[in-house]
């Protein structure tokens, strides 16, 4: 496949260069970066040289490693002889050594060694697009076929994904439900009573709002302004319940009043009591005292916004994310999590940026390529998003939500077996995944198989009774197999748990 952009890098710096790579791509730059698109058995300067050639413009990350590096400079050297347009990214302040100065030292340098990355990396893609769209007007000026063209957006062939052993991870994984619309008047082919008809078609049309709402929503457009301002909301005063006595008024040996327990317990003592099972609103007044006596304590604070993820109240689980990162710009489990929070909120942008933001602090935890693949996924970017569950799965290779995912980027496209296979994996790997059997059982319900569409029903909500799209989806179900009372009690029940 052609490629648009040479990325040359410093095996150092590789992390800022998947970064890079994977924010251009996600914006239809395609990229080409050793060692990733070296053919196995392959010469690897041959590799480097051909695909120099081909992609006819060179970005170089430019960094202390990248100064010193030889093999940079002979990339570089080998890009200015042919005419190669570079583009010098420096992400650290370092001058260029005179070898670097002779070739690159003309060139329009993009300076982004000041934090956040991402801040840099649109001027970067806006200046890359220039380039390419210059080379195709000089092409066409000329009268020829131009080298490089625009990408279009197409579904590549989709590959197996790769398994191997994982690195240990806390990062929080989230799964992304699919459904299907419910549209029963097409196989209301019997006489029934007027008033029924009308009462399903009311009930299933609200079921189709209820997963249209689910599984389309329409990411809104946010400012720069607001995003900037969401990272930057300060934390105001949370109303929570008051802690509760943890020791007795009265020391049993001695008769005299005791100590209080809470007066020897430190911010430690608090965050280990918070992170210990038991009610949420207990375990938030422990964060919350862990945080009076140690205003700096990210954890606490990361910990406190994932319970308020959990209640679905996200605007406070994000000013709590926000306050982490402030207190500890390289927190991996803060990023993820608030990027959860952001899907949740459906600002899919935000939380691209944060799981971009993860995988650059570690570019080896699976947890962040599942999540921006889901992030792909529902912005219908089927081969990136399948491109970061391949990685998720390498990486977490019994990780039940990765292949339930796939699953769902297969069944959009209609692959049903596909489907199929990956969600047998997921329940293979964990036969309480709720969201799993629900998934299958749309699959079966696809391709007929009634009986095994329903007992996958059966068992999403036995597994999980809240599950209000197993109910809709089995009563869409009902409907086909003409039992009506069933079908009313299922989407009665949709409403109970969404009354919205």
């Amino acid at each position: 496949m052609a490629h648009d952009v040479f990325i040359s890098h410093s095996s150092i710096d590789k992390p800022t260069a998947d970064a890079i790579v994977a924010s251009l791509e996600a914006n239809g730059i395609r990229c080409w970066i050793a060692p990733r698109d070296i053919l196995p058995g392959s010469d690897w300067s041959e590799s480097i040289v051909e695909a120099m050639e081909q992609a006819g413009t060179m970005v170089l990350i430019f960094s202390a490693h990248s100064n010193t590096s030889p093999q940079i400079r002979r990339e570089i050297e080998s890009a200015v002889s042919a005419g190669i347009p570079v583009i010098p990214f420096r992400i650290e302040d370092v001058l260029p050594c005179k070898s670097m100065q002779y070739f690159i030292g003309p060139q329009h340098w993009l300076d982004a060694w000041t934090p956040p990355l991402e801040q840099h990396l649109h001027r970067l893609t806006e200046t890359i697009k220039a380039l390419l769209s210059k080379r195709v007007r000089d092409f066409n000026a000329a009268g020829k076929e131009p080298r490089l063209k625009p990408q279009t957006d197409t579904v590549a062939a989709v590959p197996t994904p790769v398994l191997a052993e994982p690195p240990p991870t806390a990062a929080r994984t989230e799964t992304l439900v699919e459904t299907a619309p419910i549209t029963p008047a097409s196989i209301f082919s019997r006489t029934i009573p007027l008033i029924l008809i009308t009462s399903l078609i009311t009930l299933a049309l609200a079921g189709g709002v209820v997963w249209w709402m689910n599984y389309h929503p329409a990411a809104p457009k946010i400012s720069e302004k607001a995003m900037e301002q969401a990272h930057k909301e300060p934390v105001p005063p949370l109303r929570t319940p008051q802690a509760k006595s943890l020791s007795p008024q009265v020391d049993k040996k001695s008769g005299a009043p005791a100590k209080s327990t809470a007066e020897k317990m430190t911010a430690e003592d608090y965050f280990n009591k918070g992170y210990e099972d038991g009610d949420w609103q207990e375990r938030i007044v422990f964060y919350n005292n862990a945080i009076e006596l140690k205003p700096n304590y990210a954890e606490a604070y990361n910990n406190r916004g994932l319970l308020y993820s959990k209640q679905k109240n996200l605007e406070a689980a994000l000013r709590d994310y926000n306050k982490a990162i402030e207190l500890y710009p390289n927190f991996l489990i803060a990023y993820n999590n608030r990027g959860n929070a952001y899907f949740d909120m459906k600002y899919y942008d935000l939380a691209l940026s944060d799981f971009n933001k993860a995988i650059l602090l570690n570019p080896h935890d699976g947890n962040s390529y599942n999540n921006r693949g889901r992030c792909y996924l529902v912005k219908k970017k089927y081969d990136l998003a399948l491109k970061d569950f391949d990685m998720a799965t390498s990486l977490i290779p019994n990780e039940a939500n990765i292949y339930n995912n796939i699953g769902i980027l297969y069944a959009e496209k209609n692959d049903l077996e596909a489907a199929l296979r990956f969600y047998n994996k997921a329940i293979e790997l964990n036969p309480s995944n709720a969201l799993a059997h629900n998934n299958r059982g749309i699959i079966y319900l696809k391709k007929k198989e009634y009986d095994k569409a329903m007992a996958d029903y059966d068992k999403a909500i036995e597994l999980d009774p809240r599950l209000a799209l197993a109910y809709g989806n089995r009563g869409e179900l009902y409907i086909i197999k003409n039992e009506y009372m069933k079908a009313m009690q299922d989407y009665s029940k949709v409403f109970e748990l969404k009354p919205k």
